[in-house]
């Protein structure tokens, strides 16, 4: 989680990764782990948007977003590329406060 610094943009953070091992997966913690980094956002002053992207490639990590709350506000088409093959990334927002 990291506040953007630009001017124009001060009003909003942005989660830059979220991942949890395989091993570990479908306990809740990517939830308890994304959970605590909003509450850290709703603490900072001025924050009024969480933003993130997701690929295609993570359909898990899309819904988990969604029951957060996050909504898909674009697309990027073939934004990434894994072992030759490419997914789209969208990009989603949580807006924390009118």
């Amino acid at each position: 989680m990291a506040r953007n610094r630009r001017n124009k943009f001060a009003h909003r953070a942005i989660v830059w990764g979220v991942f949890v091992e395989s091993a570990h997966r479908r306990r809740g913690l990517g939830a308890l782990l994304l959970a605590r980094a909003i509450e850290l956002a709703r603490g900072w002053p001025g924050i009024e948007y969480v933003d993130l992207s997701v690929s295609d490639g993570s359909p898990e990590a899309r819904a988990l977003y969604e029951r957060l709350g996050f909504v898909v506000w674009g697309r990027e088409p073939e934004a990434t590329q894994v072992a030759g093959r490419r997914y789209d990334e969208h990009h989603m927002t949580l807006r924390l406060r009118p």
